[in-house]
């Protein structure tokens, strides 16, 4: 009968012949280690320090989740969403390292700027020029005119003004055994100081020196003898509340046009004035 059956029935030419049971698709070993990694990195981008080496972390769990992507191309490896849920996170991870360090830096910055603040070391009066709270340290002392007053400090704190009120000059001597000024002019300048703080303050015309544009320091004292006969500035200490005023000579040439006053005689600059 089978054998009937099979002369009646005979199998088509172009019928599939039955073949074996499909193949398993593989793992993606790589798309799970990339999100581990992916995860791990996202949770410690934030931490200071640590997320130093999270940084290269999420490289590494990115680099894995791009691989793993590629392998399962064409369905031969599970795992392609999963290696794009750990190139976002992965790419998020990095995000996060990169902010939350441009994060810590400014506030460290701002930190430092609260502990030691910019602070002035001189002041004008009002009715001077204008003053500034913090200057730029790079752009130097404040510069001021004749008849400005300036508050210099000490330990940060106020400590005395000074006003230059008057800087005249002249080409020869004030008598008839004076001699003409070896460097060209004889300069000089009425300064007035008060004491304002609350301890002493030292003065000394050694203080003071004139210089022009291209730096060259003339100081008190040097030079010829000029004949002079005004009231020089003496050297003391000023008590609290105390004030003095004198005046203080210079042989130097015309453009010699800045005064410049540095405590202790080359000590760092307080302030400037600019004179005829």
């Amino acid at each position: 009968m089978s054998q009937a059956a099979e002369q009646q029935n005979p199998p088509l030419p172009d019928q599939p012949r039955p073949t074996g049971p499909a193949l398993p698709v593989k793992g993606n070993a790589l798309a799970v280690t990339a999100l581990i990694i992916a995860i791990i990195s996202l949770l410690l981008c934030l931490i200071p320090i640590v997320n130093n080496a999270v940084f290269f972390l999420g490289l590494i769990s990115l680099v894995l989740g791009v691989v793993g992507v590629a392998l399962s191309r064409g369905g031969r490896r599970r795992g392609k969403g999963m290696s794009i849920v750990a190139i976002v996170l992965s790419v998020l991870a990095l995000a996060g390292v990169l902010g939350s360090q441009a994060f810590y830096g400014k506030a460290l910055d701002d930190v430092g700027k609260a502990i030691d603040p910019d602070t002035t070391t001189s002041k004008v009066e009002p009715g001077g020029a204008a003053s500034g709270s913090a200057p730029d340290q790079s752009a130097g002392p404040k510069t001021y005119q004749v008849g400005d007053t300036a508050e210099v400090q000490q330990n940060e704190e106020p400590a005395a003004r000074i006003t230059v009120s008057k800087a005249t000059s002249s080409s020869k001597g004030f008598d008839s055994y004076a001699d003409k000024p070896q460097n060209g002019r004889y300069k000089h300048v009425t300064i007035a100081i008060k004491n304002v703080g609350s301890e002493g303050f030292d003065y000394n015309p050694f203080d003071w020196y004139v210089r022009d544009a291209d730096g060259s320091k003339y100081q008190y004292a040097d030079g010829n003898y000029s004949g002079w006969k005004g009231k020089d500035l003496s050297s003391g200490t000023l008590a609290a509340g105390e004030k003095v005023q004198g005046t203080v000579e210079f042989d130097a040439p015309s453009a010699a046009k800045q005064l410049v006053y540095a405590p202790g005689g080359g000590g760092d600059i307080a302030a400037i004035w600019t004179i005829s």
